[in-house]
C-alpha cells in the first residue's frame, strides 16, 4: 500500500491505458529524485550494453513520459537520440538512446546504475574494468 501510494504521488496514468499515459506528474522534484528515476527508469525499461563504451536505450509507449526523459537528461547535460518504432497495427513505441561516448559515459557516472554496477564492464578483451573516464567509487 506505501509503495503504491508513493507512486501515486508521483506518477500520473489512465488505468486503463497505463503504458501509453505513464508520466510524471512534475518536473518539479529534487535532482535527487530525477537521479532516482533515471536509474529506475534504465533498470526496468532500459538497456545498457557495451562496445567500446556502454551505450544506454531507455523504451516507452507513453509520447509524455518520453518527452519528460529527454527533459530530465538534457537537464544533466546528456544528449539523447530518438527513435520511433511505428508497426502497423501497434501502438508507437519511443527508443530514447545515449549514442555519444560522452553522454553514456556522464550518465553512468551520475546514475550509478544497478546493471553497470552489477556486471561491471566488460570491453572487447573480456576484462572486467571501468570505460576510460568512467569514476565509480568502490
Amino acid at each position: 500500500k506505501q509503495l503504491y501510494d508513493y507512486f501515486h504521488d508521483h506518477l500520473q496514468f489512465n488505468d486503463t491505458h497505463k503504458a501509453l499515459t505513464i508520466h510524471l506528474k512534475s518536473l518539479n522534484y529534487p535532482n535527487e529524485f530525477l537521479v532516482g528515476f533515471l536509474k529506475g527508469m534504465l533498470d526496468t525499461d532500459g538497456t545498457i550494453y557495451s562496445r567500446a563504451y556502454p551505450r544506454i536505450t531507455f523504451y516507452t509507449s507513453s509520447s509524455e513520459l518520453r518527452n519528460q526523459l529527454c527533459f530530465i537528461l538534457n537537464k544533466f547535460s546528456i544528449n539523447c537520440h530518438l527513435y520511433v518504432d511505428k508497426r502497423p497495427n501497434t501502438h508507437a513505441s519511443y527508443h530514447i538512446k545515449l549514442k555519444e561516448k560522452k553522454d553514456c559515459l556522464r550518465f553512468v557516472n551520475l546514475v550509478k546504475p544497478f546493471k553497470f554496477m552489477k556486471w561491471g564492464w566488460r570491453d572487447s578483451n573480456s576484462r572486467s574494468h571501468p570505460p576510460q573516464g568512467c569514476i565509480i567509487p568502490s
